[in-house]
């Protein structure tokens, strides 16, 4: 065991200080990719509070048109319901004009064989 520690100790302090100094880099880029997430976390959280406060006075000034547009468009829901009834009725009347005029052409050819001599 003590010669084959003597004629591969080289081998064995090489592979051992690779190792260690893959695991020390592994650590270091760990440390930066964490420290740089952190980082764009920050900025990200920065800007997201800079949007925001540059947003809201531009809303605030919308806000009573958005309501203008929501009244608006209950308006315009009810008039087109009004207007959908209205149809109806105005096809309903329609019908009964069409079915008074057949019942008056009827009476009239009633009338003149009535009216006309009996041969």
């Amino acid at each position: 065991m003590i010669n084959w520690i003597g004629k591969h100790g080289d081998t064995v302090i090489i592979n051992a200080t690779i190792i260690l100094a893959f695991a020390a880099l592994v650590t270091i880029i760990d440390q930066r990719i964490d420290a740089q997430d952190k980082f764009l976390s920050q900025l990200f959280s920065a800007h997201d509070r800079y949007t925001v406060q540059r947003i809201r006075p531009v809303e605030r000034p919308l806000q009573p048109s958005d309501q203008g547009f929501h009244a608006m468009d209950k308006r315009i829901d009810r008039l087109t319901d009004e207007v959908a009834e209205l149809h109806k009725l105005l096809v309903g009347i329609d019908e009964r004009v069409s079915r008074n005029a057949g019942r008056i052409d009827v009476i009239l050819e009633q009338i003149q064989a009535a009216d006309a001599p009996s041969p």
